[in-house]
């Protein structure tokens, strides 16, 4: 009836137009000023009948569907299945598809499937719960094999996944309305009340159709109905983005929502808007990557592709993939001599293999083989991969060189010794040498990340220069800026200080969300002016900033600017606050503005959601103690160190929470363990100065100081400290040779001007 109704409209706007053209100006001025809405693909079909085509049974289109005889693939013919010591049985009834296994609880229960999740390798079924809610059911159809698989075997192997764990397939972390469905429906909105804990999750289409990557197309209809003349008329700006021949970065805009591992800041919104207007993007970190910018968990492409030298020469998604039917243009090493040479690569002078037929693959895993060709194939070396969710083999779309000798280095894979089992990665790298004579002398960012990930400050300083090396790619330049805030210095500080104001958006971010200064007061003119950023992101990462200093400000101007962004910054929070990560920033926003008893209800939520979310735990522990409830804080502080032993944050606050319960002995013992997890940390040995000091511990108190300041040489308390502990043990020739030096970082502080007048200057 929707298509009916706009095809009506349609053919009445038609009549008007030819009738009046003065009706028509003023109808295409008012329409303009309208939101356009999403009508279904079928509305599409009449004038775009190829790309509907080729779109029809894709992964796109099998994204989502009502379960079915046609969508339902796995065997649901009264089958039994046995996994990890737990029977569970498919069947139909009355149409029906039904599972009886392991549900709430661990009780035992049968379970109506009511969708179906995908289609190839794998597809996944999804169980209606109470509240709105969608689970991912844990057995999967593995859709080469014809068989049913169990997840957590390949996906959390070794893992034991109790009932009340997040991971559990019916909580938080295998909920489809968090997890998952915004990238497999159109004008999917998630609509989660916190408060209730109710989802009303709707869409306009159950699969990734026409409008998900085109926008609402109302209008484009109405638009199509104009003859010629009127649609030269037409004013475009404002409900219609650009969707054909898009370039690199629109079309980075258009796909990398759904292929980015991020945290999306609101719904997608369909428009074709910056993709840091809607999302937080994942640079390389060695959570998700190997330092040399290799998959290692489930990617998704985006972070990956703008590594590559392909993306920096502004090749784009569909120069590889047709957009509709989403399959390479090309088989073989075809798809990449569509631009490189075939005289100078697809051959043996090149790739040093002979074409001998199909080869046996790297990845195997207890469902077979995956082919992988014999060496000859450019993605053999180019396009290495890693198998996910236990059956799906996805290439790094890195489009690396292999470099074994820089994998041996960082501790990551590589293509050659990833084939040739029986070989070493420094035989690879020699032979290698021989075959491409000087090419191991290449630089690669992954040593250094490696090395600064160590604490190897000379790494920093040759990291530097690729900050401003236009040849490198963006992404790995912007996780260069990550990487040397990191260690705390003030030469990489004032070496990213430049990008604040780049013109590249994702420089820009990245030096927003990692650059600090040893004046927190320019820091917060930093974030401030972030705050005035066209780029949602960039504006959330600086109002977290200026949060986590406490920021408060010193005009109305500036207070204005930032509630604005607070607001904005909660609704993020709101809208995500089903994950756990989000009710402890809402715990810290709340506890931030002093509203103690919602901070704390918001971080027991996040623990509610995620029983092994311990930053909500230590959050927790911070708060009693303010609350002067230390025996409650100690108790947090130890359910988390049971747990997770090695969780440098928690032992450090338990140094200092025994420290103020002068407890001196014990706290020096927390401080040790947390300088043996990092002891590149210099606020450690500051704050055992202090311990020391109490102690009457001189010797000590004096190399604990000495030690802050040899990690972190301008750092304005650790120079006071080590001034003021001479002057106090009358070394006053020491104390001033440290206070002048002071002077000279800080020539505007009271503090040390009133230090300096104590000695007569």
């Amino acid at each position: 009836m929707k298509i009916l109704r706009f095809s009506i409209i349609a053919f009445f706007l038609s009549i008007l137009f030819s009738c009046d053209q003065g009706v028509t100006d003023a109808y295409t001025d008012s329409l303009s000023k309208e939101s356009a809405a999403f009508i279904g693909n079928s509305s599409c079909l009449e004038c775009h009948e190829n790309a509907y085509n080729n779109w029809k049974n894709s992964d796109h289109d099998n994204a989502m569907a009502i379960a079915s005889d046609s969508s339902v693939l796995g065997d649901f013919n009264d089958v039994k299945v046995n996994f990890r010591g737990i029977e569970s049985r498919f069947y139909k009834k009355e149409d029906k598809f039904f599972v009886y296994t392991e549900g709430p609880e661990g009780k035992m229960g049968d379970f109506e499937v009511t969708y179906t999740f995908g289609v190839r390798p794998l597809q996944q079924y999804l169980i209606p719960f109470e509240k709105g809610r969608l689970q991912c059911l844990p057995i999967a159809w593995d859709t080469q094999q014809k068989k049913w698989f169990h997840l957590a075997d390949s996906t959390y192997s070794g893992m034991s996944i109790p009932p009340h764990d997040w991971l559990y397939w019916t909580n938080n972390g295998q909920n489809w309305n968090a997890m998952c469905a915004e990238c497999h429906s159109t004008n999917l909105e998630k609509n989660f009340d916190l408060n209730t804990q109710i989802y009303t999750t709707t869409w306009s289409e159950i699969n990734v159709s026409c409008e998900a990557c085109h926008g609402p197309a109302s209008k484009h209809l109405i638009w199509s109905e104009l003859t010629v003349e009127e649609k030269g008329k037409w004013d475009f700006s404002g409900f219609e983005h650009k969707s054909i021949d898009l370039n690199t970065e629109e079309m980075l805009n258009q796909c990398s929502y759904c292929h980015a591992r991020r945290s999306s800041l609101s719904d997608l919104s369909s428009n074709g808007e910056h993709y840091l207007n809607q999302f937080l993007p994942n640079l390389v970190n060695e959570e998700s990557y190997y330092f040399d910018g290799q998959i290692l968990e489930e990617d998704y492409v985006f972070t990956s592709f703008t590594q590559s030298r392909m993306h920096t020469r502004n090749i784009k998604c569909s120069d590889c993939h047709e957009p509709h039917s989403l399959k390479t243009k090309q088989e073989g090493n075809l798809l990449c001599l569509q631009c490189h040479n075939v005289n100078k690569y697809d051959n043996e002078s090149h790739h040093f293999h002979q074409k001998t037929g199909k080869g046996q693959s790297e990845f195997m895993t207890e469902n077979g083989f995956y082919d992988q060709g014999d060496g000859t194939q450019c993605v053999d070396c180019h396009m290495t991969g890693k198998v996910y969710m236990g059956v799906d083999f996805r290439r790094d779309h890195n489009f690396r060189t292999p470099r074994p000798d820089v994998a041996m280095r960082v501790g990551s894979p590589d293509a050659c010794t990833g084939c040739h089992k029986e070989m070493k990665q420094q035989e690879a790298a020699e032979i290698l040498e021989k075959w491409y004579p000087g090419s191991l002398a290449k630089k690669q960012y992954g040593d250094l990340f490696h090395d600064i990930a160590n604490g190897d400050e000379n790494a920093m300083y040759k990291l530097i220069p690729y900050l401003n090396d236009t040849s490198k790619s963006i992404m790995v330049r912007s996780s260069a800026i990550e990487y040397i805030s990191r260690l705390n210095i003030v030469d990489g500080m004032e070496e990213v200080e430049e990008f604040l104001t780049s013109e590249d958006p994702l420089l820009r971010f990245a030096a927003t969300q990692f650059y600090w200064n040893r004046d927190v007061n320019v820091d917060s003119k930093w974030m401030l002016k972030a705050l005035n950023d066209p780029l949602k992101a960039i504006r959330t990462v600086a109002v977290i900033n200026l949060l986590s200093m406490n920021y408060k400000a010193a005009d109305s101007l500036s207070q204005i600017k930032f509630d604005k962004a607070q607001k904005e910054y909660l609704k993020y929070l709101e809208r995500s606050a089903d994950f756990a990560v989000s009710r402890h920033n809402l715990g810290i926003y709340y506890a931030n503005k002093g509203e103690t008893d919602i901070a704390i209800r918001h971080l027991k939520e996040a623990i509610k959601i995620d029983d092994r979310y311990y930053p909500a735990m230590l959050e927790l522990a911070i708060l009693y103690s303010r609350l002067g409830q230390a025996d409650v804080a100690e108790k947090w502080l130890l359910y988390t160190l049971a747990n997770d032993p090695d969780n440098l944050r928690v032992v450090s606050y338990m140094a200092l929470l025994k420290a103020e319960n002068k407890e001196f002995d014990q706290s020096i013992s927390y401080f040790e363990r947390a300088i043996e997890i990092d002891p590149f940390n210099p606020r450690f040995y500051y704050n055992l100065s202090f311990i020391y000091q109490e102690k009457n511990n001189l010797d000590k108190t004096e190399k604990s100081l000495l030690k802050a300041i040899e990690l972190d040489p301008y750092n304005k308390d650790y120079l006071y400290g080590l001034a003021y502990f001479y002057k106090t043990h009358n070394d006053n020739e020491n104390a001033l040779i440290i206070a002048s030096k002071l002077i000279k970082l800080y020539p505007n502080d009271a503090d040390i001007k009133n230090f300096l007048l104590s000695f007569g200057k």
